[in-house]
């Protein structure tokens, strides 16, 4: 409501989700897309498969996001996930 400021109102606005997997291959979220109430994106990050560790070709961790059409923002052996303050910069994700 009233009195709040747009940050108070969207927490994740202006912020992004950068996942990075090991040959390189990024995922990009909006920071509000974790919001339930934002929309259908769910994403998971996995390090299980029927109760054991993930084989060596996907792990040790895996981001699942089941909700894209296809499985661009999806990624095994992933090495880098991070949260991005994008307001007012343009800097790149990768260093």
């Amino acid at each position: 409501g009233r009195g709040l400021t747009p940050r108070q109102r969207r927490p994740g606005w202006g912020k992004i989700v950068a996942a990075e997997a090991a040959d390189w291959h990024q995922a990009i979220f909006s920071a509000s897309e974790a919001d339930p109430d934002a929309g259908p994106t769910r994403s998971y990050l996995v390090w299980l498969e029927d109760g054991q560790p993930l084989p060596a070709e996907d792990g040790p961790f895996r981001l699942v996001t089941p909700t894209d059409k296809r499985g661009f923002r999806s990624l095994r052996q992933l090495t880098t996930f991070r949260v991005v303050d994008v307001r007012g910069s343009s800097r790149q994700l990768s260093d």
